[in-house]
């Protein structure tokens, strides 16, 4: 078999509802060249390791796990750089978790003809589709910011593209490798190493899906989890000296207090009030949305201490 010009990172756990059609929008890719999926299933406690080996036996050529007997994100080991990075083959590296999947057969291809054709880029990504696992709702665009490419400005304020939907030059492996384990949000931190280097290309047809579920991170993460990413600023910092800190310091205070289901009332004012300062970095451009965070979403966490029977997914739909 050809060696592979790109290299699936798809890290997974317990996503034995999901898993099947994720690796079927692997396998369905049609391509001139070889592809590899990396799988790694973290110690999964029900059947999605056993649905990995069936899909490994048919195709062992392209499916490629490791099967974890414990739990290695629990221990705070650095997954891909331990697991996924050593076994890398390919010139570009697609990201893809278990509990998402790929809708375009033509994904990987147009990805790679355009990185192939612009030397330039250091990386290419799309649009994509968000689904809720738990409730009925129609999908939707993941962003609705469409330009031709987003530069390192354009993710100061928060994510313009979906993990399963970038492609990069594996060559941003060995300073991917030099990330603190501390970083919660590793795919960030991957977009703005992409976006130091160059804008990242993007494609407005959608070619994935996000599947928000009641088990995944996007909802069991708190507001501990996300400080571990002010870590990533001085990673960045040694990268590229002009990177706008506290720009993006504020950004992260904000999450904390934004993104988490719960946040004690302590704590939010405490980190409410680090974003405010930290906004004025950017002055005036930070009084709209500072604007904007103290009066509608400031005064509804209030009502949720006030109200703790309230359903959070209501005060969730106000934000």
């Amino acid at each position: 078999m050809d060696k592979p010009l790109v290299s699936i990172c798809c890290l997974t756990y317990n996503h034995g509802r999901f898993i099947s059609r994720c690796l079927d929008g692997f396998l369905m890719q049609k391509t001139s060249f070889a592809f590899e999926a990396l799988i790694h299933d973290d110690a999964s406690t029900d059947n999605n390791a056993d649905i990995i080996r069936a899909y490994e036996a048919k195709y062992p050529d392209i499916i490629k796990p490791v099967y974890q007997t414990e739990n290695r994100y629990s221990r705070g080991l650095a997954i891909s750089e331990f697991f996924i990075y050593p076994r890398v083959q390919g010139k570009y590296m697609a990201l893809c978790e278990g509990d998402d999947y790929w809708t375009d057969p033509n994904k990987l291809q147009r990805q790679v003809d355009f990185l192939e054709a612009n030397p330039q880029y250091c990386a290419c990504a799309h649009q994509c589709m968000s689904i809720y696992d738990y409730r009925d709702s129609d999908p939707k665009p993941f962003n609705t910011k469409i330009k031709d490419s987003f530069d390192l400005n354009d993710l100061l304020d928060g994510c313009v593209f979906q993990t399963a939907t970038i492609m990069f030059r594996t060559s941003l492996i060995g300073e991917l490798e030099k990330m603190p384990n501390e970083v919660f949000s590793g795919d960030r931190g991957l977009f703005f190493l992409c976006t130091v280097h160059s804008p990242v290309k993007f494609f407005p047809e959608p070619m994935s899906v996000y599947r928000i579920n009641r088990t995944g991170v996007s909802t069991t993460v708190t507001y501990k989890h996300l400080i571990g990413d002010l870590r990533m600023i001085p990673w960045l910092i040694g990268i590229f000296p002009h990177f706008p800190r506290y720009h993006y310091t504020s950004y992260i205070y904000k999450t904390v207090i934004s993104y988490p289901p719960r946040v004690p009332f302590p704590v939010y004012m405490k980190y409410y009030f680090l974003y405010a300062w930290y906004s004025f970095s950017f002055f005036p451009k930070n009084i709209r949305p500072l604007l904007k965070f103290t009066f509608l979403t400031t005064p509804k966490f209030a009502v949720s201490r006030l109200f703790p029977n309230l359903k959070w997914k209501r005060l969730q739909a106000w934000r």
